[in-house]
């Protein structure tokens, strides 16, 4: 298994970078990684320290979608106890709107970026229900949302009068840029998220 990571180089060695012929750079990419990992001993518990990082972060990210699907539930229920229905939107296709999007934006590899330009973000790949985002900066993918975060978000945003304050709408700040970067009626206007006219679609 290969995995894509992104690499920074100072102005200085980009004409080195571009005088290497492009079938040879993975290559002598991984013969830099190998002499190092040869020639410096890597403290084992470190190794433990990030895998048990990753493992952490990976299920406050499952959390975070556990307790998105029972806010929604919630929601639902307390919607069919009253006896409300407060929009005809169908939450199933602006999920597959957006699944659509995310998958045109990974083949087309997308960049977005936070709200404040300091991160940049895109889709690492669709899988079992769940749109994983890659940090572009720091080569994280394992954060990921699935259409409960999104219907609960987009609940939110309708009780809220299709406006909402920025990092209001869903909790995980980038699963929220991603969302108002790929949903076609979902925008920014000054700092709140808006629910814009489907333009009768």
């Amino acid at each position: 298994m290969t995995y894509q990571r992104t690499i920074y180089l100072a102005n200085d060695l980009m004409p080195i970078w571009d005088s290497i012929p492009t079938n040879e750079r993975n290559e002598m990419i991984d013969r830099l990684f190998r002499n190092y990992g040869d020639s410096k001993e890597i403290d084992p518990n470190l190794k433990k320290i990030k895998k048990i990082e990753l493992e952490l972060q990976q299920l406050e990210d499952e959390k975070q979608n556990i307790d998105a699907q029972i806010q929604m539930k919630n929601s639902m229920l307390d919607n069919v106890i009253g006896g409300m229905n407060t929009s005809d939107i169908d939450y199933e296709k602006e999920w597959d709107r957006l699944v659509k999007n995310a998958m045109v934006a990974k083949e087309n590899n997308t960049i977005w970026r936070s709200y404040a330009g300091r991160a940049e973000y895109r889709v690492h790949q669709i899988h079992d229900g769940r749109i994983y985002l890659e940090n572009v900066g720091t080569g994280r993918t394992t954060s990921n949302f699935q259409k409960g975060t999104f219907i609960l978000g987009l609940q939110r945003l309708i009780d809220n009068g299709g406006r909402i304050n920025m990092l209001e709408m869903i909790p995980v700040k980038m699963h929220e840029y991603a969302v108002v970067f790929l949903h076609p009626n979902i925008q920014i206007e000054g700092k709140s998220v808006v629910l814009m006219n489907d333009g009768g679609e």
